[in-house]
């Protein structure tokens, strides 16, 4: 039922994570786009996660290089079209999610996973791993969605957009930015929360672990690092 969420979620590749002084990755996160849940190189740019996962300097010369080749594929994607557009991001996702793989040990892809659902917004909810894992119901799965549409409305259109009139958006400030999306994320979550039974609840905090209080910087999109 939420393939389309999906697949809408893999569209914002590159989108949301501006870069942190403290990121050990050259370039920093890619931009551009309408924000989105991050992806697994996305969270893993990111000092404070490493931090926490504890990366070693093999893991994360091995990290860089994938994420180096992300951020490639991202920028290279700019005249495909939609369709064209959305199975390269898949290609990209896979061969990064293999990477992240082979190069974390099991209690890192764990606690990585926790942190990516903390931080994945409406998206994450709607995962088929996710619905699979709380046995959402379709009623619970149909909420989940307008959850999400009413975020995406919340969020407004991509700075640059044309807007009603023909005008152009202008872009927020980047903290601007980053506190919007952590109460829109705050908010989801608060309902999405709200729509689980007790038994779904204790599973959904299994699988979100301990609260991740690291700096992860969600903010506006912007033109590709040079």
């Amino acid at each position: 039922m939420f393939s389309w969420l999906r697949s809408t979620s893999l569209l914002t590749l590159a989108a949301i994570l501006v870069t942190s002084a403290s990121a050990q990755f050259p370039g920093g996160p890619p931009q551009g786009g309408p924000p989105g849940p991050p992806t697994q190189l996305m969270l893993l740019s990111q000092k404070s996660v490493q931090t926490e996962l504890k990366l070693n300097a093999t893991q994360l010369k091995k990290l860089n290089e994938a994420w180096t080749k992300e951020q490639a594929a991202t920028r290279a994607q700019g005249n495909l079209t939609a369709e064209q557009r959305a199975k390269k991001i898949e290609e990209q996702k896979e061969a990064s999610d293999r990477t992240v793989g082979e190069t974390l040990q099991n209690d890192q892809k764990k606690r990585l996973r926790e942190i990516s659902l903390q931080l994945g917004g409406p998206k994450a909810y709607s995962d088929p791993q996710i619905v699979k894992e709380l046995d959402l119901t379709a009623d619970q799965q149909f909420q989940i969605g307008a959850i999400d549409e009413a975020f995406r409305a919340q969020m407004g259109p991509p700075p640059g957009a044309q807007g009603g009139g023909g005008k152009t958006t202008t872009p927020p400030s980047p903290e601007a930015m980053r506190k919007k999306i952590t109460e829109l994320h705050k908010s989801a979550e608060e309902k999405f929360v709200k729509l689980l039974n007790e038994e779904q609840k204790k599973k959904w905090k299994e699988l979100t672990g301990k609260p991740f209080t690291g700096d992860v910087r969600l903010g506006p999109p912007g033109p590709p690092p040079r």
